[in-house]
């Protein structure tokens, strides 16, 4: 149940009555706000102006004093302007003292109010005290502190129009099931009336039951086909139901009725945005935040819409002014940490998870968007943790239970990743991702047949992966199948040309088969990626030797050891190619350098080897007994 949120505004002489009545609001368990510490006109006016937009009912003291007040009348001119702008409103006068008709005249500028349902006893007279109180909290569907809660069912006196007051007071509360009741009897007593028609759909569309909700939109639009709001929350319906082209067409005739309407702007751009014409959904944002520049929902999905065009420090702008708006907006702070994690700040990311899940607990998607950005630093034992919280809240979270596979499968506990991953497949035998990880970690386990299923599993479900392109080849090299590898890292590179590691794989597959001119352009190619790689500079050595071009492969070992000189296999390679050199006396200090780091057989051979090309038999007999003790 939410709070219902009250503003009661009221002139000073009429202070006892507001004490009174703001005390059984908030008896009955209402947020009630009003100026009890007679802030100056300084400071009131920005205060008065945040407290009208957060709370949707406006409560209005009238009496003669009321009615003489600027301050007074400027917040109803406020409350009925937003009201104006979401029928969704209330607003509420209740008379604390005795006024008359000529005080709603068009020349005191309080015709406005007219309308409105008044709590008040015949001729313009104020009930007693306590009565006009019991009778307000009635209205707003409160109940007494103390007392037992009134039934919610209609009863049979009621007309529609006390079924309206009840209803959207239970809306304000957030007893959005309580109020369907009402709305569905007031339609059968007032079957004509599209407002009854209005808020039945409204409050369909608020329990999400967006299919059901079609049929009261389209009876209200018969009725009044001029009515924003109806047209508005039928595209909204038609958003959620994915029916986005019709969604367009009915938004456009709210927008074409009143082109001002913030909240059809956004919806428009919602539509735009489930159809993939993102700089038209931009444009339809930024209509929604000229109107309205606090709508904190317009901001969050211009925020969406940059991310996805790739404008991440854009992006963030629009969080942030989102949550300026409503710092406790939990989606805003995960969809803040998600562009601060592309944009690789992943602790400041990390607090933005962390603010979502302090203000919503039960926010899966942010736990497990949490425990995706523990894996990028590494912190796998708490990802676990935020995996485990995200399942604990949705056990069919099948992104939760791939996530949990693959921190598991870093920390070698690879049992439980596959078990993790089998149980998201279970789940969704369609998820690419993770049949893709599934896959990646067969090959860690050298299991290339089942690998190879898996990953040709994941591209019959998405052919276009590059990553699954690069995986399906290295199992290909696995299987000493370099010809297919090659084909593979081939379609991998031609869906994501810029990738390094897919150039490097594609390098090794050609130095497998010998082609090692074509070797090397693929490793230069990989290195123009990323120049910091040893593993590329290596295998660019290798190959260099293999085309006998010693002096070059000797440099591409230099830049290696120059990233990483703690590597035995850079100094034993660069042994080889100064041996090949005939420069005997650098080719042994490379060996020794590499046994120093790590001693195996082949390098105590290659030492022997270099060391009987120097005529230094004895020396090298020692060497090939070393290389004897570990095996070789």
């Amino acid at each position: 149940m939410t709070e219902m949120r009250i503003f009661v505004s009221h002139s000073h002489p009429d202070n006892t009555f507001c004490v009174a009545l703001v005390a059984a609001l908030r008896g009955a368990g209402a947020d009630v706000w009003y100026d009890e510490h007679n802030l100056g006109s300084g400071q009131l006016m920005d205060v008065v102006q945040h407290e009208l937009d957060q709370r949707p009912v406006f409560i209005i003291i009238l009496s003669k004093h009321a009615f003489s007040s600027s301050w007074v009348r400027r917040e109803a001119i406020w409350a009925y302007e937003l009201a104006d702008r979401d029928p969704t409103r209330i607003i509420m006068p209740v008379t604390a003292g005795a006024i008359e008709r000529a005080d709603f005249s068009g020349s005191s500028g309080w015709l406005f109010l007219t309308d409105y349902k008044r709590i008040e006893a015949p001729n313009y007279q104020a009930f007693p005290q306590d009565e006009a109180i019991r009778r307000t909290l009635h209205a707003l569907a409160l109940t007494p502190k103390g007392e037992a809660p009134t039934p919610v069912v209609p009863q049979s006196n009621e007309t529609a129009d006390d079924l309206f007051a009840r209803s959207r007071a239970l809306t304000a509360q957030g007893k959005h099931a309580e109020a369907l009741l009402l709305y569905q009897r007031a339609t059968e007593l007032a079957p004509t009336s599209a407002d009854a028609w209005f808020y039945l759909g409204y409050t369909l569309n608020l329990l999400q039951r967006w299919a059901e909700a079609l049929p009261a939109h389209e009876q209200a639009t018969t009725l009044n086909p001029h009515a924003t709001w109806t047209w508005n929350n039928m595209g909204n319906a038609m958003n959620n139901l994915q029916r986005y082209d019709e969604a367009l067409i009915v938004l456009d005739r709210a927008l074409a009725i009143d082109p001002g309407n913030s909240t059809a702007w956004r919806n428009k751009g919602s539509a735009l945005f489930n159809l993939q014409r993102y700089d038209e959904a931009a444009v339809a944002y930024n209509r929604a935040i000229a109107i309205d520049p606090n709508d904190q929902y317009a901001w969050y999905n211009k925020g969406l819409i940059l991310r996805r065009l790739k404008q991440h420090e854009d992006a963030l702008i629009a969080y942030d002014r989102a949550l300026a708006i409503n710092p406790d907006y939990a989606f805003a702070w995960n969809d803040k940490g998600v562009a601060l994690s592309d944009l690789g700040r992943h602790e400041e990311a990390l607090a933005a998870f962390d603010r979502a899940v302090i203000i919503n607990p039960d926010y899966g998607l942010a736990w497990r968007n949490k425990g995706i950005e523990l894996g990028n630093v590494q912190r796998y034992e708490d990802a676990l943790i935020a995996y485990d919280r995200a399942l604990a809240i949705n056990l069919n979270d099948s992104a939760a239970w791939n996530g949990k596979g693959w921190a598991l499968q870093a920390l070698k506990r690879y049992d439980e990743a596959l078990a993790a991953y089998d149980h998201a497949l279970r789940i969704d035998p369609n998820f690419a991702l993770a049949r893709s990880n599934k896959g990646k970690l067969f090959i860690t386990l050298g299991k290339y047949d089942e690998a190879f299923s898996t990953i040709d599993q994941a591209l019959a479900i998405n052919p276009n992966n590059s990553i699954d392109w690069n995986s399906m080849g290295r199992v290909l090299l696995g299987q000493k199948h370099n010809d297919e590898a090659l084909i593979a890292f081939n379609r991998a590179l031609a869906l994501d040309p810029n990738d390094s590691a897919y150039a490097y794989n594609k390098g090794l597959a050609l130095y497998n088969l010998q082609r090692y001119d074509e070797a090397l352009a693929a490793f230069d190619q990989a290195l123009a990626l990323n120049p910091n790689d040893v593993d590329t500079w290596n295998n660019k050595g290798r190959s260099l030797h293999e085309l006998k071009r010693y002096d070059e492969a000797i440099a591409a070992y230099d830049h290696a050891l120059a990233i990483n000189p703690n590597l035995a296999y850079l100094w034993n390679n660069k042994g080889l190619a100064l041996q090949a050199l005939k420069r005997y006396d650098e080719a042994l200090a490379a060996y020794d350098r590499a046994l120093a780091i790590e001693s195996t057989s082949l390098r105590w051979n290659n030492k022997a080897t270099t060391l009987r090309a120097m005529g230094r038999e004895d020396e090298a007999r020692e060497a090939e007994v070393q290389a004897k003790a570990l095996g070789g």
